[in-house]
């Protein structure tokens, strides 16, 4: 599971797992992505022959209640 603050590679994109004012969900999945414009879950779409790209399901398990990632 990932750490507040924490900074990670996504799909090859370094983000920062920051705080946010919603639990795990639509209302996070919303605010990440207007956060990132294009977030890390989308961009496996892009990567389909790669099993180990960061996707939705990998989010929900890996990412803290009230967190999302944050690109830096």
């Amino acid at each position: 599971m990932f750490k507040e603050g924490e900074e990670i590679t996504l799909n090859g994109k370094t983000y920062k797992i920051s705080q946010t004012e919603s639990p795990k969900g639509p209302k996070a999945c919303m605010q990440c992505a207007a956060t990132n414009g294009r977030p890390p879950c989308i961009e496996a779409f892009d990567y389909p022959d790669n099993d180990d790209m960061f996707d939705l399901h990998k989010c929900m398990e890996n990412m803290p209640e009230y967190h999302i990632p944050k690109r830096i």
